[in-house]
């Protein structure tokens, strides 16, 4: 190391350093980062109430109901005893709102 006196009085040694900055540490996150994490609003009724609400095959709640969905594209199963399934897929973007309202048919008797 090579030292240098800036001041007469205080010695100073040059020290090379390397700096690796990791976006975790500091916060930084990527637009696709965000978008990972995001959640975006889908309200779901149906006629009759009560429904079974089905997203991506899995039972998430019953009708009417306010879920927060990743964006991208998912599937929406409406099911109830006594009537024929509804089932749509749906794109979702983030920041806009979605709303369904499935009309279910009754089965024949």
């Amino acid at each position: 190391m090579e030292s240098k006196v800036l001041d007469s009085r205080i010695p100073l040694r040059l020290i090379e350093t390397k700096l690796h900055v990791n976006k975790a540490t500091f916060g930084l996150r990527t637009r696709k980062d965000i978008l990972a994490g995001a959640r975006v609003s889908v309200e779901i009724s149906s006629e009759p109430p009560g429904a079974d609400i089905y997203v991506d095959g899995k039972f998430d709640s019953s009708t009417p109901a306010k879920l927060l969905l990743s964006p991208g594209e998912h599937t929406i199963k409406i099911a109830r005893l006594g009537f024929k399934g509804w089932e749509r897929k749906i794109f979702v973007e983030p920041g806009a709102v979605k709303t369904l309202n499935a009309i279910l048919e009754r089965t024949s008797p």
